[in-house]
């Protein structure tokens, strides 16, 4: 009985997805399809290029925290410890300069 369950939910699955990726984007190009289209296009493009340009340096600053995480962690494993000073005080530069203060004070 629940193998004939999970094999009718895998094609469930398989179908339901299938679908989706079609219905989903014909849907989304006939909602838009209009405002990109009009006169309006100009203002959309420049309003979506600085929210491109933001999430690309998020997508940035990410990486190179990951990468600085990284090097924490192995210099604690190396318990090399001048290379984890310079590597906190890199961290804290990190915090200051890229996290935003709070702007409900």
């Amino acid at each position: 009985m629940n193998t004939i369950l999970m094999t009718q939910n895998k094609n469930d699955d398989r179908a339901t997805s299938d679908r989706f990726d079609r219905v989903f984007w014909e849907r989304f190009w006939r909602l838009i399809r209009p405002y990109w289209t009009s006169e309006r296009r100009g203002r959309a493009l420049v309003l979506l290029s600085p929210i491109t340009a933001l999430h690309l340096g998020t997508v940035g600053m990410q990486a190179v925290f990951s990468y600085v995480s990284r090097d924490v962690m192995n210099s604690l494993q190396a318990k090399d410890a001048s290379r984890f000073q310079h590597l906190m005080r890199l961290f804290a530069l990190w915090i200051v300069v890229f996290v935003p203060p709070p702007t409900h004070i």
